[in-house]
């Protein structure tokens, strides 16, 4: 059965379902509202309010660099949380500094000592500065090009991802480039797989890892807005699943938005920051996770040959062997790993007597001529390195299957995390960075005009980005009409 026939069914049950249900509809999407995980929401809220608080500080800070020192220097209770992670980052700044040791603990110092001046001048320019320099001394390390890392420093993550689509933007213009920056996740398929790509970008995810993903990417980034409510006693109405039809398009925790606007201007930062930040640490943590778990894979487990993934008809290897059988010598030579099989094999030439040790016996032939080199040896057999457990009792567990599982997932638990936090932080509705954006507006002018007018010239600047870095997609669904006529 064609796959997209299956989507299409799928999709169009789903959808009659819930358009026949009493879940709040906006034409096709569906707010699905429940009172699920509430309770626990306000549990983990009123632990240790003081670490929610400094982790929703945290994410101002890490959301928009300098501008997120600058905001935070005008509030009284944070300049204590700002100073301790201004602190933190002297050390990370020394740590990925180009230096010896005792280079890496001189600019700490030094660093540290002008953090300290900054404490006791207590201005927010001057904090602005700082948090800009401390950043842009550790994003340089990684990021190549030095007015990205500026960027950085000044404006924090979204400044980051506006240069970046604006360096696309001109790639579009001005050198022709056809790979869109910008482009929706949809449903697709691959060799009869269904699941989720990106047109423009040779993308695939099996549908397993993108819904396994998309709920490590929603559920703790809405945990985060509602515990922050929480944390600061505004109530949380609502959990649910938003969706278009029967596609889910991501979660939502509902706090009380009218309590929600008549708290302080930090509360609200807090709960709006609080979501991305979720994202990048769950992202970190499973970059962690997938550390460790290379570690205790090599640590419990080794090559003990190649297996066999394939064997091509009219050579001679598929007579005597059987794929997944798994070699470990070929005329003597013990394979221990992929160069080790390579090697063996290049000493063949056409007509050797081929001796195969493997875990279902020993197995001769003959080597036929090679396809593109007739003076090489040839057996017709397509392997990988095979690992195996220095447990025997774990060898039902750690199979390759499983291992390869647990580390595509990580994978792409990683990969929505990271990219849904930066989209997340863009200052465009209904985004949380539009709300923050706002925010910090406000913290420094007082004319209303002014802001709204500085909103729309922003808002107008990145949807003018958008319509660039997309109209790569717009040639490509075009690109069948022009060639028809």
């Amino acid at each position: 059965m064609d796959p997209w026939f299956v989507i299409f069914l799928l999709f169009s049950a789903g959808t009659f379902f819930l358009y026949k249900s009493s879940h709040e509809r906006h034409f096709l999407f569906f707010m699905l509202r429940t009172h699920y995980g509430i309770h626990s929401i306000r549990a983990l809220g009123g632990w240790r309010p003081n670490f929610w608080k400094f982790l929703g500080d945290l994410g101002i800070l890490a959301s928009f660099s300098g501008l997120g020192a600058f905001y935070l220097s005008k509030v009284r209770e944070s300049k204590r949380n700002l100073y301790v992670m201004m602190a933190l980052l002297c050390l990370l700044a020394g740590f990925v500094a180009d230096a010896g040791f005792f280079g890496k603990v001189a600019l700490a110092l030094v660093l540290m000592g002008f953090v300290l001046v900054a404490r006791r001048i207590d201005r927010a320019p001057l904090n602005f500065l700082a948090v800009s320099l401390l950043i842009f001394l550790i994003s340089a390390a990684f990021i190549p090009k030095a007015y990205f890392a500026v960027l950085l420093g000044l404006f924090g993550l979204p400044g980051l991802v506006i240069a970046a689509l604006m360096q696309q933007a001109y790639d579009i213009i001005l050198q022709g480039s056809m790979l869109p920056g910008v482009s929706p996740m949809l449903p697709s398929t691959q060799d009869g797989n269904i699941g989720v790509g990106f047109p423009g970008y040779d993308i695939f995810i099996p549908w397993w890892y993108a819904l396994i993903a998309i709920i490590a990417t929603f559920v703790p980034h809405e945990l985060a807005h509602g515990i922050l409510s929480a944390v600061h006693r505004v109530k949380v109405k609502t959990t649910g699943l938003l969706t278009f039809g029967a596609l889910p398009l991501g979660a939502f925790v509902e706090p009380d938005e009218e309590v929600l606007k008549k708290k302080s201007s930090i509360t609200r930062m807090h709960v709006f920051a609080a979501g991305s930040l979720a994202n990048f640490i769950t992202g970190i943590f499973c970059t962690i996770l997938i550390a460790l778990f290379m570690l205790a894979v090599n640590q419990l487990m080794y090559i003990d040959g190649v297996q066999v993934v394939g064997l091509e008809k009219g050579y001679p290897a598929v007579d005597v062997l059987q794929e997944g059988a798994v070699i470990t010598a070929l005329n003597g030579h013990a394979l221990s790993n992929i160069s080790a099989f390579e090697n063996a094999a290049g000493l063949l030439k056409p007509g050797d007597l081929v001796e195969l040790s493997t875990d279902r016996g020993a197995v001769s032939f003959n080597a036929a001529a090679g396809p593109s080199n007739s003076t090489r040896g040839y057996m017709g057999v397509l392997v990988r390195e095979h690992m195996t457990t220095l447990n025997p009792g774990l060898r039902w567990l750690l199979t390759p299957t499983l291992l390869a599982f647990i580390a595509t997932s990580l994978t792409w638990i990683i990969f929505f995390n990271v990219n849904i936090g930066l989209v997340n932080l863009l200052p465009l509705p209904p985004f949380d960075g539009y709300r923050m954006i706002e925010e910090l507006i406000k913290s420094s002018i007082k004319d209303k005009d002014i802001i709204k007018m500085l909103i729309y010239i922003l808002i107008s600047i990145i949807v003018v980005i958008f319509i660039i870095n997309m109209s790569p997609l717009v040639s490509m669904l075009l690109k069948p009409v022009f060639d028809f006529f």
